[in-house]
Protein backbone atom coordinates (compact mmCIF):
# COMPACT_ATOMS: atom_id res chain seq x y z
CA UNK A 1 0.00 0.00 0.00
CA UNK A 2 1.66 3.69 -0.99
CA UNK A 3 2.75 5.40 1.95
CA UNK A 4 0.25 7.73 3.37
CA UNK A 5 -2.43 5.46 2.36
CA UNK A 6 -5.61 5.08 5.04
CA UNK A 7 -5.65 1.35 5.13
CA UNK A 8 -9.14 1.74 7.06
CA UNK A 9 -10.51 4.24 4.50
CA UNK A 10 -12.84 2.08 3.28
CA UNK A 11 -13.89 -0.06 5.93
CA UNK A 12 -14.89 3.51 8.16
CA UNK A 13 -17.83 3.84 6.87
CA UNK A 14 -18.87 0.36 7.65
CA UNK A 15 -17.73 0.62 11.28
CA UNK A 16 -19.54 3.81 11.61
CA UNK A 17 -22.57 2.47 10.45
CA UNK A 18 -22.32 -0.67 12.64
CA UNK A 19 -21.02 1.23 15.43
CA UNK A 20 -24.29 1.16 17.49
CA UNK A 21 -24.04 1.72 21.34
CA UNK A 22 -22.69 -0.63 23.09
CA UNK A 23 -25.19 -2.60 24.96
CA UNK A 24 -25.61 -5.06 27.61
CA UNK A 25 -23.38 -7.92 27.00
CA UNK A 26 -22.23 -6.50 23.63
CA UNK A 27 -18.88 -5.61 24.39
CA UNK A 28 -17.28 -7.38 27.68
CA UNK A 29 -14.58 -4.71 27.92
CA UNK A 30 -17.62 -1.75 28.30
CA UNK A 31 -19.42 -3.90 30.87
CA UNK A 32 -16.10 -3.57 32.39
CA UNK A 33 -15.42 -0.31 32.57
CA UNK A 34 -18.63 1.16 33.30
CA UNK A 35 -18.56 -0.71 36.48
CA UNK A 36 -15.40 1.36 37.77
CA UNK A 37 -15.92 5.35 36.51
CA UNK A 38 -18.31 7.93 37.81
CA UNK A 39 -19.14 11.27 36.41
CA UNK A 40 -15.22 12.57 37.25
CA UNK A 41 -13.22 9.68 35.24
CA UNK A 42 -11.09 10.37 32.56
CA UNK A 43 -10.96 7.09 30.21
CA UNK A 44 -8.22 6.66 27.28
CA UNK A 45 -9.64 4.73 24.12
CA UNK A 46 -6.66 4.17 22.37
CA UNK A 47 -7.84 2.98 18.57
CA UNK A 48 -11.04 4.39 19.02
CA UNK A 49 -12.41 3.89 15.50
CA UNK A 50 -16.17 5.19 14.80
CA UNK A 51 -16.69 5.14 18.43
CA UNK A 52 -18.22 1.86 19.84
CA UNK A 53 -16.83 2.37 23.49
CA UNK A 54 -16.17 5.96 23.26
CA UNK A 55 -19.28 7.38 23.03
CA UNK A 56 -21.38 5.24 25.11
CA UNK A 57 -18.87 5.78 27.88
CA UNK A 58 -18.86 9.42 27.60
CA UNK A 59 -22.78 9.66 28.90
CA UNK A 60 -20.37 8.16 32.53
CA UNK A 61 -17.05 9.79 32.63
CA UNK A 62 -15.88 13.42 32.59
CA UNK A 63 -13.53 13.06 29.74
CA UNK A 64 -13.10 10.56 27.33
CA UNK A 65 -9.39 10.69 25.33
CA UNK A 66 -10.30 8.99 21.77
CA UNK A 67 -7.00 8.52 20.23
CA UNK A 68 -7.92 7.23 16.73
CA UNK A 69 -5.06 7.88 13.85
CA UNK A 70 -7.01 6.93 10.75
CA UNK A 71 -8.06 10.25 8.86
CA UNK A 72 -11.38 7.96 7.61
CA UNK A 73 -12.11 6.94 10.95
CA UNK A 74 -11.74 9.73 12.50
CA UNK A 75 -13.98 11.81 10.10
CA UNK A 76 -16.37 9.00 11.10
CA UNK A 77 -15.99 9.35 15.01
CA UNK A 78 -16.29 13.37 14.73
CA UNK A 79 -19.70 13.02 12.80
CA UNK A 80 -21.08 11.00 15.56
CA UNK A 81 -19.72 12.93 18.05
CA UNK A 82 -21.46 15.77 16.57
CA UNK A 83 -24.77 14.24 15.72
CA UNK A 84 -25.05 12.90 19.27
CA UNK A 85 -24.39 16.17 21.01
CA UNK A 86 -21.23 14.52 22.99
CA UNK A 87 -19.11 17.43 24.25
CA UNK A 88 -16.47 15.60 26.93
CA UNK A 89 -15.13 13.49 24.17
CA UNK A 90 -11.20 14.83 22.66
CA UNK A 91 -10.00 13.44 19.44
CA UNK A 92 -6.61 12.74 19.37
CA UNK A 93 -5.52 12.43 15.14
CA UNK A 94 -2.47 10.94 16.43
CA UNK A 95 -0.49 7.25 16.65
CA UNK A 96 0.12 5.27 19.97
CA UNK A 97 2.06 5.96 21.68
CA UNK A 98 3.86 8.57 20.03
CA UNK A 99 0.82 10.85 22.06
CA UNK A 100 1.70 13.09 24.66
CA UNK A 101 -1.32 13.11 26.93
CA UNK A 102 -2.37 13.51 30.86
CA UNK A 103 -2.76 10.92 33.12
CA UNK A 104 -6.00 9.16 32.96
CA UNK A 105 -8.00 7.02 35.11
CA UNK A 106 -8.09 4.33 33.10
CA UNK A 107 -6.62 3.49 29.62
CA UNK A 108 -7.93 0.65 27.55
CA UNK A 109 -7.19 -0.99 23.72
CA UNK A 110 -10.63 -2.41 22.02
CA UNK A 111 -9.23 -5.53 19.35
CA UNK A 112 -6.53 -2.98 17.92
CA UNK A 113 -3.39 -5.13 18.38
CA UNK A 114 -3.66 -8.04 15.99
CA UNK A 115 -1.34 -6.67 13.60
CA UNK A 116 0.78 -4.30 15.78
CA UNK A 117 4.61 -5.14 14.76
CA UNK A 118 6.15 -3.90 18.00
CA UNK A 119 3.67 -4.09 21.27
CA UNK A 120 5.92 -3.19 23.69
CA UNK A 121 5.82 0.91 23.46
CA UNK A 122 2.04 0.12 23.14
CA UNK A 123 1.59 -1.24 26.21
CA UNK A 124 4.34 0.34 28.43
CA UNK A 125 2.70 3.88 27.30
CA UNK A 126 -0.59 2.68 28.21
CA UNK A 127 0.32 1.39 32.05
CA UNK A 128 2.71 4.77 32.08
CA UNK A 129 -0.55 6.96 31.64
CA UNK A 130 -3.54 4.54 33.51
CA UNK A 131 -3.95 5.57 37.28
CA UNK A 132 -6.20 2.95 37.96
CA UNK A 133 -6.29 0.71 35.45
CA UNK A 134 -5.48 -0.49 32.20
CA UNK A 135 -7.64 -3.18 29.50
CA UNK A 136 -6.90 -5.07 26.60
CA UNK A 137 -9.70 -6.36 24.94
CA UNK A 138 -9.14 -8.94 22.02
CA UNK A 139 -10.52 -12.41 20.39
CA UNK A 140 -9.38 -15.58 21.81
CA UNK A 141 -8.21 -15.62 17.83
CA UNK A 142 -6.74 -13.24 15.38
CA UNK A 143 -10.10 -11.64 13.32
CA UNK A 144 -9.30 -12.87 10.33
CA UNK A 145 -9.45 -16.65 11.04
CA UNK A 146 -13.09 -16.05 11.06
CA UNK A 147 -12.41 -15.13 7.40
CA UNK A 148 -10.35 -18.45 7.24
CA UNK A 149 -11.89 -20.14 4.35
CA UNK A 150 -12.94 -17.34 2.39
CA UNK A 151 -9.72 -15.86 2.07
CA UNK A 152 -8.61 -19.61 0.92
CA UNK A 153 -11.47 -19.51 -2.08
CA UNK A 154 -10.64 -16.32 -3.32
CA UNK A 155 -6.91 -15.17 -2.37
CA UNK A 156 -5.24 -18.56 -1.86
CA UNK A 157 -3.81 -17.51 0.96
CA UNK A 158 -4.05 -18.84 4.75
CA UNK A 159 -4.62 -15.54 7.49
CA UNK A 160 -2.65 -16.33 10.54
CA UNK A 161 -4.46 -18.03 13.83
CA UNK A 162 -2.53 -15.68 16.03
CA UNK A 163 -1.57 -13.87 17.91
CA UNK A 164 -4.17 -14.76 20.88
CA UNK A 165 -4.34 -13.42 24.32
CA UNK A 166 -1.77 -16.13 25.30
CA UNK A 167 0.59 -14.15 23.15
CA UNK A 168 -0.64 -11.31 24.79
CA UNK A 169 0.11 -12.68 28.47
CA UNK A 170 3.50 -13.81 27.48
CA UNK A 171 4.53 -10.20 25.88
CA UNK A 172 3.01 -8.52 28.75
CA UNK A 173 4.89 -10.83 31.21
CA UNK A 174 8.62 -9.96 29.17
CA UNK A 175 8.05 -6.27 30.25
CA UNK A 176 7.51 -7.38 33.82
CA UNK A 177 3.68 -6.49 33.88
CA UNK A 178 1.50 -9.50 35.27
CA UNK A 179 -1.53 -8.96 33.74
CA UNK A 180 -5.15 -10.27 35.29
CA UNK A 181 -6.76 -12.47 32.36
CA UNK A 182 -10.88 -12.48 32.52
CA UNK A 183 -12.52 -14.60 29.66
CA UNK A 184 -16.18 -13.00 28.95
CA UNK A 185 -18.78 -14.38 26.45
CA UNK A 186 -19.80 -11.50 24.12
CA UNK A 187 -22.69 -11.01 21.43
CA UNK A 188 -20.80 -8.92 19.21
CA UNK A 189 -21.77 -10.14 15.81
CA UNK A 190 -22.26 -8.83 12.24
CA UNK A 191 -24.94 -7.37 10.86
CA UNK A 192 -26.57 -6.39 7.35
CA UNK A 193 -29.20 -4.24 6.27
CA UNK A 194 -29.07 -6.12 2.94
CA UNK A 195 -27.37 -8.79 0.76
CA UNK A 196 -25.70 -6.12 -1.10
CA UNK A 197 -24.53 -4.43 1.84
CA UNK A 198 -22.89 -7.92 2.96
CA UNK A 199 -20.81 -8.58 -0.22
CA UNK A 200 -19.47 -5.08 -0.41
CA UNK A 201 -17.95 -6.01 3.27
CA UNK A 202 -16.81 -9.07 2.37
CA UNK A 203 -15.09 -7.64 -1.13
CA UNK A 204 -13.55 -5.10 0.89
CA UNK A 205 -12.28 -7.04 3.56
CA UNK A 206 -10.60 -9.72 1.40
CA UNK A 207 -9.19 -7.06 -0.95
CA UNK A 208 -11.55 -8.37 -4.02
CA UNK A 209 -11.96 -6.30 -6.91
CA UNK A 210 -15.87 -4.38 -7.51
CA UNK A 211 -18.45 -6.53 -8.62
CA UNK A 212 -16.17 -9.77 -7.34
CA UNK A 213 -19.14 -12.36 -6.77
CA UNK A 214 -18.66 -13.40 -3.12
Amino acid sequence: MPKGTDDWAKMAEWFGRMARPAKEGDSPLFLRVKEMVDSHSVVLDVGAGAGRLALPLASRVGKVLAVESSPAMRSVLLSRIAEQGVDNVEVVGRRWPWVELEQVDIAFCANVVYDVADLAPLLLKMNQVAKRHCFIELTPRHPLDAFRELWQDFVGWTPPNGPTYLDMVACLRQLGIEPGIEVRPSNRSLRFSNPKEAAAFYRDRLGLAEGTEV
